[in-house]
């Protein structure tokens, strides 16, 4: 959350914008060591009103704060597998602006549903708020982007087709090699 608040200041015109906010959501600031408690809330301070943080949410709140917003900005630094948040946000049709590793770089196609900055760069993060602040029509075109997130009920089919094509294919190889030895 550093790393964001960082990038949110360095674009000094975002704190005097009022269509530009930043709203910070995440939990376990307290578990943190206090020198970076400290540093977070300070940086909070400084950007505000512009920046507000949230904390923790109630899952059940999520369609209303996805309806609040436009974007949803994911700057792990982690070489996470499939950060939940991305197909949260995908499923209210808000692109995603992450960093450029792991399932995150996989799971959001750059310029398409979303887009990248160079992962730990604070400045790579600020150009990229940026762009998505002042490209008129960008924000559009990237949520007509986003496909259609598999249902449970969807992907649970996909996968018994899968299974049975395979079976299918199985049951025709033993078959054709049961033939081969009769013959």
């Amino acid at each position: 959350m550093i790393q964001i608040t960082t990038a949110f200041s360095k674009k000094r015109y975002f704190l005097f914008r009022d269509n530009v906010t930043l709203r910070l959501h995440g939990a376990n600031l307290e578990m943190q060591p206090k020198p970076f408690q400290n540093e977070f809330v300070e940086l909070v301070a400084a950007t505000s009103p512009a920046v507000t943080l949230l904390g923790r949410y109630d899952h059940r709140e999520l369609p209303r704060l996805m309806a609040e917003i436009d974007w949803v900005v994911v700057p792990s630094i982690w070489w996470e597998n499939s950060p939940l948040v991305i197909q949260e946000a995908f499923l209210h049709g808000r692109p995603v602006i992450c960093g450029d590793i792991g399932g995150m770089k996989e799971k959001v196609r750059d310029g398409i549903d979303g887009l990248h900055f160079r992962a730990g760069d604070v400045d790579s993060l600020a150009r990229t708020l940026a762009r998505a602040a002042e490209s008129d029509g960008l924000w559009e075109r990237l949520r007509g982007g986003i496909q259609p997130l598999f249902s449970v009920q969807d992907a649970v089919a996909a996968h018994v087709d899968e299974y049975l094509a395979v079976l299918r294919r199985r049951v025709r190889v033993a078959s054709a090699a049961e033939s081969h030895r009769d013959a």
